[in-house]
């Protein structure tokens, strides 16, 4: 039997938002999820920042994290025409089926409801004071 998949945003679940900090307890998760499950990373943050954000990844998460474990935001797009909410779960259906998601983290409570209004099991990163 296939592995489901886990979910993970980068900002405000791995790396403290605005700061190349990571998150401690996000990192964990990922730790203990990854032993059992393959992991995709899905971020807004713009294409043109996929080279430094795999590298932070590969020197802060798990140096095994590849290129194609790596999902963000469509090019060419702006948040006001193609919100994240919208896109993250365009991404994420396209991508694959929903039984084959174990659960997507992510620390917008906006991005939450819309993965669980597409039928995801979703859970909000708690927001810190960074």
């Amino acid at each position: 039997m296939k592995s489901k998949t886990v979910v993970m945003d980068i900002d405000g679940v791995l790396c403290k938002p605005h700061t190349y900090l990571a998150i401690e307890e996000g990192v964990a998760v990922y730790d203990a999820m990854v032993r059992n499950h393959p992991i995709i990373f899905l971020t807004f943050r713009e294409e043109e920042r996929r080279k430094e954000t795999l590298t932070w990844l590969k020197e802060n998460v798990d140096r095994f994290v590849t290129n194609d474990q790596l999902y963000m935001r469509i090019p060419d797009t702006t948040p006001d025409e193609y919100p994240a909410p919208e896109q993250k779960v365009d991404i994420l259906q396209a991508l694959m089926a929903k039984d084959e998601v174990l659960m997507v983290f992510d620390d917008s409570a906006l991005n939450v409801k819309a993965f669980r209004d597409a039928g995801y099991t979703a859970y909000q990163t708690q927001k810190n004071d960074y």
